[in-house]
């Protein structure tokens, strides 16, 4: 491509010309290569052009500069700061090819979304501390009563008495002592103005 070539005559019975005649030299014969941007996956090139007979590449469209390399390098990933995430773990995610970083399971709490009662089921789900992944709610069961025992008490000229029952100390329903429910009404003994208690 760039260097001048030479030739001789030479006769069937193996005589030469004492001379060589100056063969011009060919020249490149270059193909042009756009230039390619990189990504983050992938390294890129710049604008260039090759020579198909030497192989040899430049950087101009007249074959003047010559280029060792003409690849520009891969892109880093941009990774975002929003966390994605399925029922198992989360990552974060390059906002240009995809890709995942930082993929780790969740670190679950519990959050009580609605307390049980003595008489409801209460409602409560599963969240992830780092992304905020919430689970499917489930029910909670409901606590039931946990029943004291009052004693009865006799009515006076003053105070109201009680009959014997029993009342949940979580709540306060009142029970009769077979766990009946009853009202507060009917456990009330009305006090008695002619109940005296003498000393």
């Amino acid at each position: 491509c760039t260097e001048k070539g030479k030739r001789h005559q030479e006769c069937e019975c193996g005589y030469k010309t004492s001379f060589d005649t100056e063969i011009a030299a060919l020249g490149h014969t270059l193909d042009h290569h756009d230039a390619v941007e990189a990504t983050c996956t992938s390294a890129g090139n710049i604008e260039y052009w090759g020579c198909n007979m030497c192989h040899k590449l430049f950087s101009d469209a007249d074959g003047n500069t010559v280029v060792d390399d003409v690849t520009t390098a891969m892109l880093p990933h941009s990774y975002g700061s929003d966390w994605k995430n399925n029922g198992s773990e989360h990552w974060l995610e390059c906002t240009l090819c995809g890709a995942k970083t930082d993929v780790s399971a969740h670190t679950l709490i519990e959050v009580i979304d609605k307390p049980s009662t003595c008489t409801e089921r209460g409602v409560k789900h599963q969240e992830c501390t780092i992304c905020g992944y919430k689970s499917n709610a489930v029910e909670i069961d409901k606590l039931g009563h946990t029943l004291i025992d009052v004693p009865a008490k006799a009515a006076s000229c003053q105070e109201d008495g009680n009959i014997a029952h029993r009342k949940c100390s979580r709540c306060g329903m009142l029970f009769d002592l077979t766990g009946n429910p009853i009202a507060e009404q009917d456990v009330i003994i009305p006090a008695d103005p002619t109940m005296h208690v003498l000393k």
